[in-house]
């Protein structure tokens, strides 16, 4: 069967190397697959109060399509939650999707025109770099101070082209765990608004941080 050459051409470094590590198995060598965070592998698995929820919402027939754009109530949650880091948005504001694949993949087909340009900061969330490929646009990557968790504005501005439409923020960054300085945020945001850019802004695992000195 045919398979268009945008989806050939698409790579997945997550499981791409999977293929690689099974081979090694079959020579018997023994992997520790570190590349999927899978939490209940490890034995962290969902409260019991969400599970109760679940079985309960099954109960009532609660499993039919909700609205395209997700349930009131819980876009208004959502909403909610973000307005208490100091924004100001409402339910209307605010789209639920199908995991963060998905929504990446609607933001760059939402954005990105063939020969468009988005930086990334390295090292990345391999998706970053297939969506944006998928879609037509090349994945471009900035320089971070992992040490010190600040990325490098000039190097950022260096790269930034009368083809660059994004700037994505990922932090904690996905798969170092940095977690960028106010004041760097500050300043990718005023260079994003001096060159008209979005931000495309990952936050999956802002509740997911620990002490420097752990």
């Amino acid at each position: 069967m045919h398979v268009s050459k945008k989806v050939s051409d698409v790579e997945y470094a997550i499981r791409d190397i999977v293929s690689a590590a099974k081979d090694l198995e079959k020579q018997g060598r023994t992997i520790d697959y570190l590349n999927i965070g899978d939490p209940a592998q490890y034995g962290f698995h969902p409260p019991e109060n969400v599970k109760q929820a679940f079985i309960e919402a099954i109960k009532k027939d609660q499993n039919y399509y909700s609205a395209s754009e997700g349930i009131q109530e819980l876009r208004t949650a959502i909403a909610k939650k973000e307005n208490s880091k100091g924004l100001s948005i409402g339910a209307d504001d605010v789209l639920v999707t199908n995991g963060v694949s998905e929504g990446l993949d609607m933001i760059m087909a939402s954005i990105v025109e063939e020969g468009d340009e988005v930086l990334l900061p390295g090292p990345y969330y391999p998706p970053y770099a297939s969506y944006i490929r998928l879609h037509g646009g090349i994945p471009i990557e900035f320089s971070v101070d992992l040490e010190n968790s600040t990325p490098d504005i000039a190097d950022i501005e260096s790269k930034i082209t009368p083809k660059t439409v994004a700037i994505c923020l990922i932090s904690p960054n996905n798969p170092t765990g940095a977690v960028f300085e106010e004041d760097s945020l500050k300043e990718l945001i005023d260079v994003a608004n001096e060159n008209n850019l979005y931000i495309i802004c990952d936050e999956i695992y802002d509740q997911i941080v620990f002490d420097k000195n752990l």
